[in-house]
């Protein structure tokens, strides 16, 4: 027979935790008896998100438009993920119910050990103070061996001289002259513990550029458009966004590049060894520079149609540009040169000279905030919009010293520069007017 203790509280407090235990114990039930249709349901979650994902939706959209069966898509694209090592929709679903019924189970068997501390504490006063000290104790170390069970899953050994030191293959993308920007080609989770480290910390720690950023939480429109739909391919995203090298898991990285049907425009850079394998960096010798000239362009002010253009096979970037300001006539010229020398450079100041055989636009592969300005020889132009996300300045023919520099300048700025100085100055002027009116006060 059960005995509740005699005081009150401990009484009310063992009916409580029976409660919470009993609750838990159902809940574990619910996650291996449901365990099927929880799985069925996050897996159409996944399958959804997977098929929206850049790149795949034009890929399931082309198969059915050539009368391919969903689930004969969804077959293939099975095999895909499998191929190329990456989890499935159903791998995942089927992980994520795991971890629900572990950590279920975990939370019902020590809530039992719990309750069963707390009846020998606090509803058996026989025991003896010994006895006590040892439930609590053993309390004590399942709680314990619990939470270092748990952090072993979060707290991962790492090679730091491969992450946080300066590896091999960051000395040599140090030797390369900038501007240049990087871009990872990973396939799923594969070596994004790595990745993520480099792309957080090490790219800024050593002024490495990348159009990969580890969170991009408000991006414009057009950005959206340029780096995060099918508007544009792979291979044109990382032309015109002046990627030269591009990273990832070596065997992945080769494989990806041939299917893109780019591997002749990449030349290997480096290979080197990680904890699960080989990688590599390759250096894809079609991306525009940083700043280049064109003597042709095609106006055209609606985003979409821009990326059309951008993404067709005929265009060449590197002699036309998108120029997208209706005030500005379409130009084609089919003997232009230009040569630009970057003569310094630095993230928020780029100074080059630029050697035309006739009227140019000057483009630099940035993209449009307020905050840039641009000089033609002194004197500063306006900056046009090309290729959604460049910027550019109409330039004449002959040798001409550029100039684009960025500075906030704006005029909210200037109101929070002035706030924090006079915020003090006020506070300061308060209080000596405080003092000042208290001596007066107390002298009259």
């Amino acid at each position: 027979m059960i005995r509740l203790p005699e005081h009150t509280p401990h009484r009310r407090f063992l009916i409580a935790w029976a409660c919470i235990t009993a609750a838990l114990v159902l809940l574990a039930a619910a996650t291996y008896l449901s365990a099927g249709s929880f799985t069925a349901s996050i897996s159409a979650g996944r399958w959804d998100d997977f098929i929206h994902t850049r790149g795949v939706a034009a890929q399931v959209q082309q198969a059915m438009q050539q009368g391919m069966p969903l689930d004969q898509v969804k077959a293939a694209l099975t095999q895909q993920c499998h191929q190329q090592g990456m989890a499935t929709w159903d791998d995942e679903a089927r992980m994520i119910v795991a971890n629900m019924q572990r950590a279920a189970r975990r939370a019902a068997v020590l809530a039992v050990i719990a309750l069963a501390v707390f009846y020998g504490l606090f509803a058996m006063p026989s025991l003896s103070r010994q006895a006590r000290m040892l439930l609590a104790g053993a309390l004590v170390a399942v709680l314990l061996f619990d939470l270092v069970n748990i952090a072993t899953k979060f707290i991962l050994p790492e090679r730091t001289s491969v992450t946080l030191g300066t590896p091999e293959a960051f000395r040599k993308l140090l030797t390369v002259d900038k501007p240049f920007r990087v871009a990872l080609v990973s396939p799923g989770l594969k070596g994004v513990g790595m990745y993520n480290l480099w792309v957080s910390s090490l790219f800024n720690l050593h002024g490495i550029e990348t159009i990969d950023v580890p969170a991009d939480s408000r991006p414009t429109p057009d950005h959206k458009l340029f780096f995060y739909s099918d508007a544009l391919s792979p291979v044109r995203r990382w032309q015109y966004g002046n990627v030269r090298f591009l990273l990832g898991p070596k065997d992945f990285l080769e494989r990806s590049l041939r299917q893109l049907g780019m591997r002749n425009q990449c030349v290997p850079f480096i290979e080197h060894r990680a904890d699960d394998g080989m990688h590599a960096i390759y250096e894809f010798t079609n991306a525009l520079p940083r700043i280049f000239a064109v003597g042709s362009w095609t106006v055209i002010t609606n985003a979409i149609q821009a990326l059309a253009l951008m993404n067709a096979n005929g265009t060449d970037p590197h002699t036309s540009a998108v120029l997208m300001d209706a005030a500005y006539p379409p130009r084609t010229s089919t003997n232009f040169t230009g040569s630009i020398v970057i003569t310094r450079y630095a993230p928020e100041r780029i100074e080059a000279t630029a050697t035309l055989s006739g009227e140019g636009i000057v483009v630099m592969a940035t993209e449009p905030d307020p905050g840039w300005t641009a000089t033609v020889d002194g004197r500063q132009e306006k900056i046009l919009r090309c290729n959604l996300l460049h910027q550019g300045v109409i330039v004449p023919a002959g040798t001409h010293a550029i100039v684009f520099s960025f500075h906030t300048g704006h005029w909210t700025h200037t109101l929070n520069d002035a706030a924090y100085v006079a915020l003090p100055v006020l506070a300061v002027a308060t209080l000596a007017w405080l003092a000042v009116r208290k001596r007066a006060k107390s002298d009259g």
